[in-house]
Order: C-alpha cells, then sequence, then structure tokens
C-alpha cells in the first residue's frame, strides 16, 4: 500500500487581521492504491508539506516565511476510497511559540567548548623531577605555572528542577569511571550542573540545564613529593624516628623518602606520591 499522486488544488484562500496576520488555506489531492490506507499514510505522504512548514512557493510565487502549517485536515472520498481531500492551514506562530517539534522537551542538546585558565605550584619538572635548590631542599615560594583545560558547555532543557538537583547530588564534582567522548576514565570532571529559571515555550514548563565537564591532561589524582620530618628507620624497620641533620639535631625542613618510607640520601633524586580524591561516577547518566 502507497501514496500515487500527491497534487495541489486550486482553491487558494487567505485571510487577513487587523493586526498584519495572514491565514492561508491550500487544497491538496491525494490518491493511494489501497482503500485501506489510513489517515497517517495521507499525512505522511511524499510530496504533501508537513506540519510546521513555511508556507513559500506553492501556489506560483505566494511566498510568506512568518506563515507555518499548523492544522491538517484529511477526508476520504465516499465514493473512491482510494481518492483523499486534504485541507492544511498556514498561519503565524502565536507568541511564545517557536516551529519545529512543539514540545521544548524534545529540543537536541546543544554543545560549545570553552577554556578555563588557573595556577598552581609546580613540585616536578617535564622530567618528573622535584623542584629543589641546590641542596635539595623546597624553596620557599613554590613555583607558580598558569595553565589552562578544555571545558565541554552542553546545554539540554529538562522538566523539573528536582531532575537538575538530583543529577547534582549524584554526578558534581566527581569524575568519569567510564570512557567520555574519547577521555579516559578519572580525566574528567562534572562541574556543579546549573539551572536557569522555569521557562514556558508552547504551553510546556521546562528549565535549561547547563552542564561543564573539565577535561585534564591526566587524571584528577593530587601528586605531591614524598617527604616529611620523620621517617623509618629503614626498609626492613619500621621504627618511625625524627629526621635529624648530620649532628642529630631536628631537621627544620622535611627530608625526601624513599617510597618505602625510610630516609633518601643526600642528592638523591625524590619521588612523588598520587591520590585519588575525587569519587567517581557514570557520566553516561548525565544525558549529554
Amino acid at each position: 500500500m502507497s501514496v500515487t499522486s500527491v497534487a495541489l488544488q486550486r482553491g487558494l484562500s487567505a485571510k487577513a487581521s487587523s493586526d498584519y496576520r495572514v491565514t492561508y488555506t491550500t487544497k491538496w489531492k491525494v490518491i493511494t492504491d489501497d482503500v485501506d490506507d489510513g489517515t497517517q499514510v495521507i499525512m505522511n505522504a511524499p510530496g504533501l508539506p508537513q506540519i510546521w512548514e513555511a508556507y513559500t512557493g506553492y501556489v506560483g510565487a505566494d511566498t510568506d516565511l512568518n506563515a507555518f502549517a499548523q492544522d491538517v485536515t484529511v477526508t476520504q472520498s465516499a465514493e473512491s476510497g482510494k481518492v483523499w481531500d486534504v485541507i492544511i492551514e498556514w498561519r503565524p506562530l502565536e507568541p511564545g511559540k517557536s516551529p519545529g517539534d512543539p514540545n521544548p522537551l524534545n529540543l537536541a542538546t546543544q554543545y560549545s567548548i570553552e577554556t578555563v585558565s588557573y595556577s598552581e605550584p609546580v613540585e616536578k619538572d617535564r622530567d618528573g623531577d622535584p623542584i629543589a635548590n641546590a641542596a635539595n631542599q623546597t624553596f620557599d615560594e613554590p613555583l607558580m605555572e598558569e595553565r589552562t583545560r578544555m571545558v565541554l558547555v552542553a546545554q539540554r532543557p529538562m522538566a523539573t528542577l528536582q531532575e537538575v538537583i538530583d543529577l547534582n547530588l549524584i554526578h558534581a564534582m566527581t569524575t568519569n569511571s567510564d570512557t567520555f567522548y574519547t577521555a579516559a576514565a578519572d580525566t574528567c570532571l562534572c562541574r556543579p550542573i546549573q539551572s536557569g529559571p522555569m521557562q514556558t515555550v508552547n504551553d510546556v514548563e521546562f528549565y535549561m540545564a547547563t552542564f561543564r565537564i573539565e577535561f585534564n591532561e591526566n587524571t584528577w589524582d593530587r601528586s605531591i613529593v614524598n617527604r616529611g620530618l620523620k621517617h623509618y628507620r629503614s626498609a626492613a624497620d619500621k621504627t618511625l624516628i625524627d629526621a635529624k641533620d648530620e649532628d642529630g639535631n631536628l631537621m627544620a625542613e622535611p627530608v625526601l623518602l624513599a617510597t618505602d618510607g625510610s630516609r633518601l640520601g643526600d642528592n638523591v633524586v625524590g619521588n612523588t606520591l598520587d591520590f585519588s580524591i575525587k569519587s567517581q561516577t557514570a557520566f553516561s547518566g548525565l544525558g549529554i
């Protein structure tokens, strides 16, 4: 079963109101090859204007880009079940309404890219070695480095404010436990999800939620130079003792430690320790 013919009929009419709003009416004839074809087949017939199409070029050069197809009436011929008369009414949108899907909750998610700048103390150089003075001691004033991260911004409508709250309770300030846009786990941070005030479009209430996902080059683990004022006596002896200088005096500054907690010797390159601080959640649940 299929549509075999769609043809515009003579009999165009138009009605103008005092506020300069013009309504147009066009008539169409649709023919199918099956008397059992229903109204849905007719309204979706190829070549027949669809809801929310602008009124343009259907009768000569007659065009009004402010008028949209909003009402479609289909009537089956009593004489031949294969012939249908279709009437389409085109008119301007009501204030506060938009063409397309009348439900704003079905709007596609909008994406953009931003960057965020930040400064952080640098505790190791590009080779991974601790930044220290010639005596292998940390500087009184740490070196600060300015860096940037990419931020994915996504906006999508949500039916209730409670949905935004629930997403925040789950995901705000967490990192991804799954792959997110090819980014490895634990490299993306979900900033608190924001929402604008309630909006009403086409009589549907909704909230526009804004998601900001910050991408890190590495994981969001915290890294710090392994040092302290106390250390184990040795790798085998886990007795905790104070760090002292060669004269037996307590050290005023932390000393570098080995990975086993013992004290490193002078002029030995130190190491860093990484700590996972932020909770992880599956970002697939964000819906973006």
